[in-house]
């Protein structure tokens, strides 16, 4: 009892938890990556398991939904926390729960000598060794020819070299078939290989200009070819605004003409 009048009024009221400083000195994290460890940590109990929405998150952090995934797949990726679904009663997935993992597995896959922890989980967690078993965790609720459609993507994610989603890519990977489709996703997937830019951000960057520009162009040009066409005509027409620009609102001055006395003799 008097350790918890002890905490009355101060900072540690509404709770507190335990944050790992092997984690904090790690230099291979960002600083957003860190943050949502943190807050994880805060929220985690004596078992070290926590399960806040992602809109919890989102909201008291501040951050939006890609970023708040982007940081929460790099400690995924380190292992220091493994994500499970959590089932609602009527038996469909809810929110994840987050366990704070206090021996990270060790490998030679990245720099920590750390493999990533979806090759990695404990015996008894949900470890999606397939496409669909990935899809499963994550979008149970969808319709059949929507999972297909992810099969495809998750499949040739894979082939082309990407490597294998964990539960955070593969929502993030949802989120742009969603938004793009995914004929758009797969076709920026092989535009990245030929670039040698495995990677997802890159990916999305190749939607987005698509987006931003009306279409794909069926594929035929590299996504470098058409930033080059754009960046040139952005600059030709940049030109041209300034040269305009330097002659708005200028008027020829008017030519003065003396009259002449017609009653004066010529000679």
């Amino acid at each position: 009892m008097s350790k918890l009048v002890q905490f009355k009024g101060t900072i540690y009221e509404k709770g507190y938890g335990l944050i790992a400083k092997t984690v904090v000195k790690d230099k291979n994290l960002s600083l957003g990556a860190k943050g949502v460890y943190s807050y994880l940590c805060a929220y985690a109990g004596s078992d070290g398991q926590t399960f806040p929405s992602a809109n919890l998150i989102m909201h008291e952090l501040g951050i939006t939904k890609k970023t708040f995934y982007k940081y929460l797949n790099e400690v995924v990726t380190y292992g220091y926390i493994n994500i499970e679904k959590i089932r609602d009663k009527k038996g469909k997935f809810d929110n994840n729960l987050y366990i704070i993992e206090n021996v990270v597995p060790m490998g030679e896959n990245l720099p920590h000598g750390k493999k990533s922890t979806v090759e990695n989980l404990p015996c008894g967690k949900n470890v999606p060794t397939t496409n669909n078993n990935i899809y499963t965790n994550n979008n149970s609720s969808s319709s059949s020819s929507s999972k297909e459609q992810l099969s495809e993507v998750y499949k040739l994610y894979q082939e082309l070299g990407f490597g294998l989603p964990n539960s955070v890519v593969a929502e993030m990977i949802e989120d742009d078939v969603k938004k793009y489709s995914k004929e758009w996703f797969m076709e920026a997937l092989k535009i990245a290989v030929k670039e040698n830019k495995l990677k997802l951000s890159y990916v999305e960057g190749i939607l987005q200009n698509w987006k931003r520009n009306g279409g794909m162009n069926n594929g035929k040009a590299g996504d470098k070819n058409r930033s080059r066409s754009m960046f040139k005509n952005n600059k030709q027409d940049n030109r041209k605004k300034e040269n305009e620009g330097k002659w708005t609102g200028f008027k020829p001055a008017t030519p003065k003409i003396e009259e002449i006395d017609t009653d004066t003799e010529l000679i």
